[in-house]
């Protein structure tokens, strides 16, 4: 497993650095959270965010037992809330919304509607997603969907539809 960057406080790089740690994370199924944490801890730096990383640890590491404090969850929670960069997901979200598939073109459409749902941060079961991707997909796929005996209801169930 590859080791992830460093993270520096860009909000821009966050969602990919985030993904990246969590697939070497994995490859630690036995740790323990706290253990995780001082992992996670050692990439996060730089002059951007080492006032962050050195009040996150005043607080929640404990000098004495040599552990943190808080819950792995805690922390994806605090640096989410810190670090997210809101405007990209916004723009990631109008650019959903303005997709549209073109005729013969669906797995190109789908691969490009999940990139940006997750630089979006919406999951396949959330109801934006499914709304959009009805809305863009070819009149006439929509329409052959909506003649079927039995109507899909969820993402994945569209998509097998339309892919089809």
């Amino acid at each position: 497993v590859r080791e992830p960057d460093a993270f520096t406080g860009e909000r821009t790089t966050y969602r990919t650095w985030k993904s990246q740690m969590e697939r070497y994370l994995a490859a630690h199924p036995q740790a323990t959270d706290s253990e995780l944490i001082t992992v996670i801890m050692s990439f996060v730096r730089g002059p951007n965010i080492d006032e962050w990383v050195n009040a996150y640890a005043d607080k929640h590491f404990d000098n004495t037992q040599r552990v943190w404090t808080i819950s792995l969850g805690r922390l994806w929670s605090d640096l989410d809330l810190a670090y997210t960069d809101r405007i990209g997901e916004h723009s990631a979200l109008q650019r959903m919304k303005e997709l549209r598939q073109k005729p013969g073109h669906a797995a190109e459409y789908f691969q490009e509607f999940e990139k940006l749902m997750w630089m979006a941060g919406v999951a396949r079961d959330d109801r934006i997603a499914l709304e959009y991707m009805k809305d863009a997909i070819c009149d006439r796929f929509r329409q052959a969907i909506y003649n079927c005996l039995e109507l899909p209801t969820a993402y994945e169930e569209w998509k097998d539809a339309v892919t089809r």
